[in-house]
């Protein structure tokens, strides 16, 4: 294996990465980014991983259920840490447009409460249309029987949409949720773009 090592910049900021015998790779860095040629991430990464066209996207979301049981929400996915019952109105705090066409992998969300049968979904809607579709073109019921413990939504059918698409994720549990935490799992394929 041999070793790499920083050399002149190319431009202001950018330096070429060289292998021990001075030849270089296809590695360019800069305090803040990093330019690679044929990409290939071994190991640990964290948020967006990109394998082959297809891209895994992790979004974290956090809010305090603040209505009555039973009442389902929309998860926070824009600029905003409250959920809310209607799309309508606040289009720009829940949902979030797909830049690629893809999957909605899965949802785990951990409460501070019991919230029981739960019932987590996917909204979307196409170009043309402003907000999500209010009744979920997939859903998935999970029982969280306990307080404090992550449960996972996987969702396995009628869980695509298309690049540009708008979407927002659901939250209906028949217990108070309060404090809730989720983590939303979109994978892409980064070769069918907007």
């Amino acid at each position: 294996m041999k070793n790499l090592i920083l050399d002149n910049p190319i431009d202001e900021h950018l330096k070429p990465v060289k292998d021990s015998d001075g030849i270089s790779t296809s590695i360019e860095i800069s305090n803040q980014k990093i330019r690679v040629q044929d990409l290939e991430v071994v190991g640990t990464t964290t948020g967006v991983t990109v394998t082959n066209n297809t891209i895994t996207d992790i979004k974290a979301s956090g809010f305090n259920y603040s209505s009555s049981a039973g009442t389902k929400v929309y998860i926070p996915l824009g600029s905003s840490t409250t959920e809310s019952t209607s799309l309508s109105g606040v289009n720009e705090f829940r949902p979030f447009v797909v830049p690629y066409s893809g999957y909605l992998d899965q949802v785990v969300i951990r409460s501070e409460e019991a919230c029981g049968s739960t019932v987590v979904g996917l909204h979307k809607s196409s170009t043309g249309t402003e907000i999500p579709n209010s009744t979920a073109s997939a859903t998935v019921t999970v029982d969280m029987t306990a307080d404090d413990t992550a449960f996972k939504f996987d969702f396995t059918s009628s869980n695509t949409f298309s690049a540009g698409d708008i979407i927002a994720i659901s939250f209906d549990p028949t217990n108070d949720a309060n404090d809730t935490n989720a983590t939303i799992v979109l994978v892409y394929d980064g070769s069918q773009g907007v």
